[in-house]
């Protein structure tokens, strides 16, 4: 035994301080631990994600928003039959031409006779058969007007209807399902102004199938 009658009390605190020393900083550790199993789940889902898209993929299946489907190759069944926008404010029609690229002045010439107008509201009605592609305007309750009109060819998600006129083509990208279209116009070759028209026809909202 040593005759320090003190070492025992300073072995014990020099102990005491090193234990302390080796604690892990919990307070700091802890938010580092939990901020990694986040990252981890999200990766996790991010993985369940893909695997389940790459699987409806492969099997020919889109997902489109708001849970529509429509197989990655058109066909002429999923087109024919008739739709038609919900009408809308002349207001909601100027604006998308403008979106399209086109003026106010232009915006205001489009919606007078190209439109069926002046008038409050107007909605668009298409008319597809296995082969013919037809649009109308019908501007308030007057009587649909036509409008485009033309033959149509499949080309997967793709339509290139030949105007019957002109003879000019307008491609448009389709999602379908059983009871909506959504068009949009990728190509026009009949001219800017009639790019600036087809877009706000086809583009302003979904058609809605009416029979």
């Amino acid at each position: 035994m040593s005759g320090d009658p003190g070492l025992e009390g300073r072995l014990r605190s020099a102990l005491t301080r090193a234990a302390d020393a080796v604690d892990p900083p919990v307070a700091e550790l802890l938010p580092r631990a939990t901020a990694r199993g986040r990252r981890r789940r999200r990766l996790q889902r991010a993985a369940l994600l893909t695997a389940v898209l790459a699987a409806l993929a492969s099997v020919g299946v889109l997902v489109l928003p708001a849970g529509r489907q429509t197989p990655a190759t058109l066909s002429s069944d999923a087109l024919t039959g008739s739709w038609e926008t919900r009408s809308l404010p002349a207001t909601d029609w100027a604006a998308s031409y403008r979106r399209a690229g086109g003026s106010d002045a232009a915006a205001r010439a489009f919606l007078g006779p190209p439109m069926g107008g002046p008038a409050q509201e107007h909605r668009i009605i298409l008319r597809i058969t296995t082969t013919q592609w037809a649009s109308f305007v019908r501007a308030d309750s007057a009587a649909p007007e036509p409008g485009f009109q033309g033959t149509y060819t499949i080309e997967e998600s793709t339509v290139r209807v030949r105007e019957a006129s002109h003879q000019c083509d307008v491609v448009f990208d389709i999602a379908a399902s059983t009871t909506t279209l959504r068009i949009h116009v990728v190509d026009d070759d009949c001219g800017e102004s009639d790019l600036l028209a087809q877009r706000t026809i086809y583009e302003t909202a979904d058609f809605h199938r009416s029979t």
